[in-house]
């Protein structure tokens, strides 16, 4: 009785080693049978239109099967071997080693006649993105030598539609993401900084596109979070470029004192104010302290206006009056308005996280003495 054996070679587009429903199979590969010690017997088969092939009429003994994915049709090249003996039915599986594309050996004759569970499943090339999250510490938007990897910032990966694919990916220690094993497609991947360590916390998207290589500088769009969309498939099979920079908060603030002389400059000799009570057009509020200072940080970009509480002053300087504004030099003067103790407003953004010279200088009340001749 003639012994056989066979039988597919099939595209595992969901990389899972499983023949499923809809998953073609490839025609024109070359398969060749060898016998049990790596000698070839007989002439190779071509899979056919569905995939299939066949050895038959073959003598009792042991044997194997080895694919040549060289012969794969154009649209396939450049794939491997799937995963072998996967999900537990032999007949479903794919049983091509990925080392050397050979099966492990049958053996036909008198207990077995056929077998034609003897399959191997391709893979398209191993498609990925990824790959950095870093503190950008001098806030130039490129990776410098210095600066660390930040982990634990969600990555979220979505395709050229804008849906979710797969599971969102943590950084790791190093800062560094992956998402790899994808099919041909163009996508773009989301970081959500807030998710960072709390030593992060407060921290902004640096600005994007900066320096002129694309692999050292951020990505992340500082509105949308996300960065642009990227193609791998057979052009492209890789693209490690899609980093992000976060910088450090923004913030602002200065200094309130006794402007002695009352030439709306801060001079040598002149005292600190503390006390005073100071609030942002947020809604933050704080107090200068014993050095006359206040601060307000991990502020996102935005417009702000500080306003001074001269209704609300210390008992020290309750009577005291502000000193005239925009006296020289914008460090050493005086910002806050006379009427109303507010500052003119700033905007903070990639370009300028901080401004630490809102400040507000207080002069003594005019001494006056007199009343009335009748």
């Amino acid at each position: 009785m003639a012994n056989k054996l066979g039988d597919l070679v099939w595209v595992d587009t969901n990389r899972n080693g499983v023949q499923d429903a809809n998953e073609p199979g490839v025609p024109g590969v070359t398969v060749v049978l060898k016998k049990g010690d790596g000698t070839p017997v007989g002439t190779p088969k071509q899979t056919d239109a569905q995939g299939k092939y066949l050895f038959d009429n073959l003598e009792d003994g042991v044997y194997k099967v080895c694919f040549d994915l060289s012969t794969l049709p154009a649209q396939y090249a450049g794939y491997g071997y799937t995963g072998k003996d996967q999900g537990g039915d032999d007949a479903k599986d794919s049983d091509a080693d990925p080392a050397d594309g050979c099966t492990a050996t049958t053996t036909l004759g008198a207990a077995k006649r056929e077998d034609l569970t003897l399959d191997a499943g391709i893979v398209p090339p191993n498609n990925k993105v990824g790959d950095f999250v870093w503190k950008d510490t001098n806030r130039n938007g490129v990776q410098d030598g210095d600066e660390p990897g930040v982990p634990g910032v969600t990555v979220t990966l979505k395709d050229g539609t804008g849906a979710t694919v797969g599971q969102p990916k943590q950084t790791d220690a190093q800062g560094k993401y992956l998402f790899d094993n994808l099919a041909d497609g163009t996508y773009q991947v989301c970081f959500d900084i807030s998710t960072a360590p709390a030593e992060y916390a407060g921290y902004l998207l640096t600005r994007p596109n900066a320096g002129g290589d694309d692999a050292k500088d951020s990505d992340a769009d500082l509105t949308s979070k996300c960065s642009q969309t990227t193609t791998v498939g057979p052009q492209k099979r890789e693209d490690l470029t899609l980093d992000a920079g976060i910088r450090p908060p923004n913030k602002l603030g200065d200094y309130v004192w006794i402007d002695a002389n009352k030439n709306g400059l801060q001079d040598d000799g002149e005292q600190p104010v503390p006390n005073v009570p100071v609030k942002l057009s947020d809604g933050k509020t704080t107090t200068t302290g014993p050095d006359g200072k206040y601060v307000f940080d991990k502020l996102p970009d935005g417009k702000y206006t500080v306003c001074f509480d001269i209704a609300n002053m210390p008992a020290p300087v309750a009577d005291y009056q502000v000193t005239k504004p925009n006296g020289g030099d914008d460090a050493k003067d005086s910002d806050a308005d006379p009427a109303t103790g507010c500052a003119p407003e700033v905007e903070l953004n990639v370009d300028k996280p901080e401004d630490l010279t809102i400040d507000m200088g207080l002069i003594s009340p005019v001494n006056r003495l007199g009343d009335y001749v009748w």
